[in-house]
């Protein structure tokens, strides 16, 4: 048997054929394919989000809970679904993205730094800020990412 999915996010995440948990409330059946955004801001939401999983819907998540208490909820929904983070979107500086294009044009890294008025130095320190940003191992793995502004 697949253990339920559930996605931290927030409600503006959610897909419009997401159904809330008051929509879901009165359902005594199985909700396998059912996608639905809870917000849990209390306990009872967090309770009536627990009940869904044993009954198979997908989540999506916006805890608003504090940090105490989204934790303890956060460790009981790890026994129970498989639960992702939401990745965050990366996005670049006018410099970054100017100094990513010179690379993706097949400029070295002097040459690039150059064209956009950077040291070498300072170059080398943007990208690995970058590649920590963006979760990236490498520098060809960064060029890979497209942050359209």
């Amino acid at each position: 048997m697949n253990r339920p999915q559930a996605l931290l996010a927030g409600t503006a995440d959610a897909p419009e054929a997401a159904l809330t948990l008051a929509d879901v409330a009165d359902r005594r059946h199985r909700l396998h394919g059912t996608t639905v955004l809870a917000v849990i801001a209390d306990q009872p939401a967090g309770r009536a989000t627990l009940h869904l999983t044993l009954r198979g819907a997908t989540l999506i998540l916006d805890i608003r809970l504090p940090d105490h208490q989204r934790e303890l909820f956060v460790d009981q929904l790890h026994r129970v679904v498989d639960l992702h983070p939401v990745p965050t979107p990366v996005r670049f500086t006018d410099e970054q993205r100017a100094l990513l294009h010179e690379l993706r044009c097949g400029a070295s890294l002097d040459a690039a730094a150059r064209a956009v008025g950077l040291s070498r130095r300072t170059a080398a320190r943007r990208l690995a800020e970058l590649r920590t940003q963006a979760d990236a191992r490498s520098t060809a793995a960064l060029l890979g990412i497209d942050d359209d502004p």
